[in-house]
């Protein structure tokens, strides 16, 4: 991610995962969110039987839990690293204090938003409008 400079990537903590590890879990307080700098991260749900369904696997250049951290004080899902990852950890405190001091660092954070609202969008859509067959096209 060309966007990704130092600037913004010396704000995060390095962090490591073993395969299995997890991240965090559902209803753990957001106090930041993560980067995928290698390795490869599922995201999923988990029901009161423990039935899981999984949400999303992310690989490197892949950002976990930054909206969250913008609107809820929890996650609502599990992270666990599928394989051996490598992350970077972002402290909301942090960000939200370099965002009101450098505007370069808030208009990157909100274009990642704004992008994943777009692809967010666009899933409802294929989900909702699009025929069976035109989904699987």
């Amino acid at each position: 991610m060309n966007e990704f400079d130092k600037a913004v990537k010396s704000l995060g903590i390095s962090k490591k995962y073993q395969k299995g590890e997890v991240i965090f879990n559902a209803q753990e307080k957001a106090n930041g969110f993560f980067y995928v700098e290698s390795g490869e991260v599922r995201v999923y749900k988990m029901d009161e039987k423990g039935r899981e369904v999984e949400v999303v696997r992310l690989g490197p250049g892949d950002f976990l839990g930054e909206a969250i951290v913008f609107v809820s004080s929890e996650f609502p899902f599990f992270a666990q690293a599928v394989k051996d990852s490598r992350v970077l950890f972002f402290d909301k405190t942090t960000i939200l204090l370099e965002m009101e001091r450098e505007p370069s660092i808030a208009k990157f954070f909100v274009s990642l938003l704004a992008r994943k609202c777009v692809v967010l969008s666009r899933r409802v859509e294929s989900l909702g409008l699009l025929t069976i067959r035109q989904r699987l096209i």
